[in-house]
């Protein structure tokens, strides 16, 4: 009776020093390119890979040659949503394959997402809200829209990106302007003012 008690209570309080379950290396071998994902200077791409022994699944940069698990992208994957990469993923890298940027249109309310490789892994960027300034240049409230995107464009050399904020009206019609980000090699990705 004791230990049923005692071992609930010793996980529960060991959890936070576990280590969180890993992507083992034969699953990163065995991982799934996602297409459009290997770098310009052909060293990095994204994989879909499972964990351990598990169902549970991710996206993941890696080198080229699959030896490493070099941090998790936010990205959906096919097995756990049916759709295609192509049809909603959008993977442009900088020049010099020091930053990428993602979107997955899935989510109603689609955000960027910008990785900056380390010396050890691909670490995501704070961005500023985009979808707040183009309210504020379109006139409208945030709760008037009933969809959002921000599909990256194009990078203008190596710490600069073009996105594209669009967005729907509940009441109808689409909205849509253009922002520009500089993405230096450190410190914070900011809005470059037209």
């Amino acid at each position: 009776m004791k230990a049923r008690f005692i071992i609930p209570v010793l996980l529960s309080a060991l959890a936070p020093w576990l280590p969180a379950e890993s992507v083992m290396l034969d699953n990163i071998r065995n991982g799934k390119l996602v297409p459009g994902s290997i770098s310009p200077d052909k060293k990095h791409c994204l994989l879909e890979v499972f964990h351990s022994d598990t169902t549970q699944n991710s996206v993941i940069f890696s080198p080229l040659d699959r030896s490493a698990n070099l941090g998790e992208a936010s990205l959906s994957t096919v097995w756990s949503t049916d759709i295609p990469y192509q049809k909603r993923a959008v993977i442009p890298w900088a020049p010099d394959s020091a930053s990428v940027a993602l979107h997955d249109s899935l989510e109603k309310h689609s955000a960027l997402a910008i990785y900056r490789r380390g010396d050890y892994e691909f670490a995501p960027l704070a961005i500023p809200d985009l979808l707040e300034g183009a309210c504020r240049s379109w006139g409208v409230e945030r709760g008037e829209l009933v969809s959002s995107g921000q599909r990256p464009l194009r990078w203008d050399g190596n710490e600069k990106i073009s996105v594209e904020v669009t967005a729907k009206r509940k009441s109808g019609g689409k909205l849509s302007t253009k922002v520009h980000l500089k993405v230096p090699k450190s410190g914070p990705v900011e809005i470059i003012k037209p």
